[in-house]
């Protein structure tokens, strides 16, 4: 790497001569000497030899000499009065670090560097070259800072980065996201990091803080509607509802712009809060109906099933009796309702009735009548209505119910359709198809998997399979998944994780033996530390059982599910008292996720609670 910058400029003579004598003293290997005079350019001269300059033409030699000569500079009394003393000398000792192996100092130590603003293009290199996620997820998130500082408006860059900061209340992260986000804005103030960082903390239910960062955002881009639209969000929960409703109804944006205001409220209710929030809703709903439709619509396109069962019961409450424009935003609620409760409230049914009475040619009215009547075993009326559908076109969002319907009865069924779905598809598809028959789901899985047997498609079905409840299915296709892909460890984990939930402490010594191979192939995952754990606490082995749960714990501390584990074997362990802190935090976790983890779990964490609360309090 050249020595020399291509661009200099100088003050005076004097500056000239010290640059040539830095320069000349430098590649004499003078570096006694060079040092302190490219020190002196550096605090003179911008476009002249930096630090910068060395630190680049020590590592790509291999000068261990140079950089160990600098990092003794830096730490001298002149070395420390030049500009940004502190990250150069720290850039020094990470680039030592990598030149003797310790990757992990250096990392650390790129960290430390990034935080400061500044990004010098060999660490970013090195640092990019070496990030591991999600263990060096912080190095990962500046990294997508500095690169989507670069490239604002590449929207894949930016989605990255988003997804990274938004995973971290999985891996337990949430404090670090809030200071990370804090700094970005510190750093560049754009609107997208007001945006993260504002609806970050409306998910951590920190809604003081998140009305001063959408505020400050806010004031700063008045045209930016998102922001907009989250403010409103935001005085909406904190009961300024005349404010709330003043921005909401002067933003004429897309309704996509309103989407991460559904995705919160899909995310911050218990069953219980989505109740209370359907009634103050349904009460706003007189004096801005408008307002209400626009984010039924969200609704509708994002397809938030929590969401959907909220602004539905709104809706419900909210209407005397709707009109033919409000059907779609029913049908996408009784839809739901149905794939979650297989039944209707007798009031529901009835006015399904009664509307399919004043508009008996809506195919919306005849899917919901379709679908409740095959989960009623009425199977001609079911096909008869499903029979009127077929004619009309229907938005994207109600064609899996359709579909699961056609697949169901094999009515005008074609397989080329199997060939076109996107992952997405088949999930929702599947969503719908397994309440009606599990017999059907699988059949219809078998045939999808034979003709995309790509591992992605085999972790949708697995994972649909899972969280529906369908554990008997899910360990059928993860075990096949093993056989089709050893060398994957997220279907070890998952066929010895659903083993476990099957058939307990029976199966925990062939759970244990495919998690080591797991392992073996990701040694530091913190989910198949968790699993193995968990193996060896039904068996009652609760010494090593503890190992492995602290280990993943460290990895991901907030984890509903390692918490409920770690509140289980403390309660095994006789420390009912330790139990409840982590059974708490496990109970609080799950209630920001819009699915269970696993079927049931909430209620397993809730009984285990109760039982370490009891104990805790007995003398």
């Amino acid at each position: 790497m050249p020595l020399l910058s291509p661009q200099i400029s100088f003050q005076n003579p004097q500056q000239v001569a010290e640059f040539i004598l830095c320069h000349y003293s430098s590649i004499g290997g003078e570096y006694n000497r060079a040092i302190p005079l490219c020190g002196k350019v550096l605090t003179n001269t911008p476009n002249g030899i930096t630090f910068n300059d060395l630190l680049e033409d020590a590592f790509s030699t291999r000068n261990l000499k140079l950089l160990k000569e600098l990092e003794s500079f830096l730490n001298s009394p002149k070395g420390k009065i030049l500009k940004n003393s502190e990250i150069l000398s720290k850039e020094v000792k990470a680039l030592i670090a990598y030149l003797n192996g310790d990757v992990e100092k250096f990392k650390n130590l790129a960290v430390e560097i990034f935080r400061s603003g500044l990004a010098p293009q060999i660490i970013l290199q090195l640092a990019a070259k070496e990030v591991n996620f999600p263990q060096d997820w912080e190095l990962s998130a500046w990294l997508l800072f500095y690169i989507h500082e670069k490239n604002p408006n590449d929207e894949k860059i930016t989605q990255m980065l988003r997804g990274t900061l938004f995973s971290a209340p999985v891996l337990g992260k949430e404090e670090e996201a809030e200071h990370l986000l804090q700094r970005f804005i510190e750093i560049d103030p754009r609107p997208e990091y007001y945006r993260w960082l504002g609806g970050y903390l409306l998910a951590s239910k920190k809604y003081d803080k998140a009305l001063k960062v959408l505020e400050e955002g806010y004031k700063r881009y008045p045209s930016d509607r998102k922001l907009g639209s989250l403010l409103s969000y935001a005085y909406f929960v904190k009961g300024d509802i005349l404010k709330s409703f003043y921005i909401f109804g002067s933003e004429k944006s897309p309704q996509s712009d309103f989407e991460e205001n559904v995705e919160l409220f899909a995310l911050l209710y218990t069953p219980r809060g989505r109740e209370l929030l359907a009634e103050k809703i349904a009460d706003l709903f007189t004096d801005n109906p408008s307002s209400l439709e626009k984010m039924l619509y969200i609704t509708h396109l994002t397809g938030w099933d929590n969401a959907i069962l909220t602004f539905g019961r709104a809706l419900e409450k909210a209407l005397t009796y709707p009109q033919e424009e409000d059907i779609p935003y029913l049908t996408l609620y009784w839809l739901t309702e149905l794939r979650k409760e297989k039944k209707l409230k007798p009031d529901e049914e009835k006015l399904i009735n009664n509307l399919l009475e004043e508009y008996g040619d809506n195919p919306l009215l005849l899917l919901v009548k379709s679908y409740y009547e095959t989960l009623k075993g009425n199977y001609k009326k079911a096909l008869s209505f499903l029979k009127r559908v077929d004619d009309n076109r229907l938005a994207p969002v109600f064609l899996p119910g359709y579909f699961a319907l056609k697949f169901y009865y094999q009515y005008n069924w074609n397989d080329k359709v199997l060939k076109s779905l996107t992952l997405r598809d088949i999930f929702k598809l599947l969503n719908y198809l397994y309440p009606l028959s599990p017999q059907q789901a699988d059949l219809l899985a078998e045939k999808y998997l034979e003709l995309n047997p790509q591992s992605n498609s085999y972790g949708v079905v697995i994972d649909t399979f899972f969280r529906l409840g369908g554990l008997s299915l899910a360990a059928k296709y993860s075990r096949r998944a093993i056989q089709k892909f050893p060398q994957n460890p997220d279907f070890l984990n998952v066929y010895a994780y659903t083993l476990l939930l099957l058939r307990g402490k029976d199966a925990a010594p062939q759970a244990i033996e495919l998690l080591k191979k797991a392992l073996k192939l990701s040694p530091k995952n913190g989910a198949y530390l968790d699993s193995l754990g968990w193996a060896y606490y039904l068996m009652g082995n609760f010494a090593i059982a503890e190992k492995y749960l602290k280990e993943a714990l460290k990895i991901a501390p907030k984890d509903a599910v390692l918490n409920y584990h770690v509140g289980a074997l403390l309660l095994g362990e006789g420390k009912p008292c330790e139990a409840v802190n982590y059974l708490k935090t496990s109970l609080k976790r799950l209630y920001t996720l819009t699915n269970e983890p696993e079927p049931g779990i909430i209620n397993r964490v809730k009984k285990l609670l109760k039982e370490a609360q009891k104990n805790c309090k007995a003398p």
